[in-house]
């Protein structure tokens, strides 16, 4: 993660090589997309050091995966949230990253 976006200067992001369809697609989520990414934010505030994986935020917000991953990649970005390091399996039995908040003040402390 080499730059950090401010998820606050936006409402959406649109893909720098993506296809029209996705010019389209991120277009569609102007005015939502703060809201959305509320939602994956404190759904995985509210799972703390668990953390989740993209299909737990996905079934619990009821929210697709196109609609919740790139919520979750901009909140990546910003570096408002983080990799454990672990995975869980998904019901495809797949490994998938775990999410979590990062502490920002306690990875200074380190």
């Amino acid at each position: 993660m080499s730059e950090k976006m401010n998820c606050e200067d936006y409402d959406y992001f649109i893909p720098s090589s993506g296809p029209g369809t996705s010019e389209e697609a991120a277009e569609s989520m102007q005015g939502c997309a703060r809201q959305l990414r509320a939602r994956v934010l404190d759904y995985i505030t509210a799972h703390g050091a668990d953390g989740c994986t993209d299909q737990e935020i996905q079934e619990g917000l009821s929210m697709s995966g196109d609609t919740e991953r790139p919520r979750r990649w901009e909140l990546y970005r910003e570096g408002r949230i983080k990799k454990t390091g672990g995975t869980r399996r998904s019901m495809s039995n797949r490994e998938c990253d775990v999410w979590v908040i990062r502490d920002i003040e306690r990875e200074e402390e380190q």
